[in-house]
């Protein structure tokens, strides 16, 4: 089981790091991202999309996908 999250979290960080889209088709994205809890961005309408995310970032997001941040956040 936990390898084949590992690879699954590999894979979307592979795929992550080669999206590449024009920035109003990012903004598009990360609204469909919003809409379903898995991007929040920066508690604004400013996603900050203009940087590089983080690793942490991108586990978070994983984490969500997965269906499991309240699992996560509760440590269990």
């Amino acid at each position: 089981m936990m390898k084949k999250v590992l690879v699954l979290f590999l894979t979307f960080m592979l795929a992550l790091g080669s999206w590449t889209v024009s920035a109003s088709e990012n903004d598009e994205y990360a609204t469909r991202l919003k809409t379903i809890d898995v991007f929040k961005g920066t508690g604004s309408n400013d996603f900050q999309l203009d940087r590089e995310p983080t690793r942490l970032e991108g586990l978070v997001m994983f984490i969500r996908l997965l269906g499991a941040e309240q699992e996560a956040l509760s440590g269990r």
